[in-house]
């Protein structure tokens, strides 16, 4: 994945990312939304045949976007592992 920064301000960062889509995006913004911090959080993807994300996020003056994408990337990380151990929990009991 390659990720490159297209506008960078005090509390808002444009993104384009390559390679990605729906599926890590939609996660990722919903994480986001659970930040009293952030003001607007989206993405556009042009063509679903283009591995192409335009990534937007606007966040209040209390907190830098590059923090509040930080922090909903480190709470992702800990669902992730949370599900796997009880994934791996279940597995083993049935």
């Amino acid at each position: 994945m390659k990720i490159e920064v297209l506008n960078k301000a005090e509390n808002e960062i444009e993104l384009k990312i390559f390679e990605e889509g729906h599926t890590l995006m939609s996660i990722l913004r919903k994480e986001l939304f659970n930040d009293p911090a952030v003001i607007h959080t989206g993405y556009m993807i042009k063509h679903p045949l283009v591995k192409e994300v335009r990534f937007y996020l606007k966040t209040k003056k209390e907190k830098s976007p590059l923090k509040a994408l930080e922090d909903a990337l480190k709470k992702l990380e800990e669902k992730i592992d949370e599900f796997q151990t009880n994934f791996e929990v279940a597995i083993s009991e049935s």
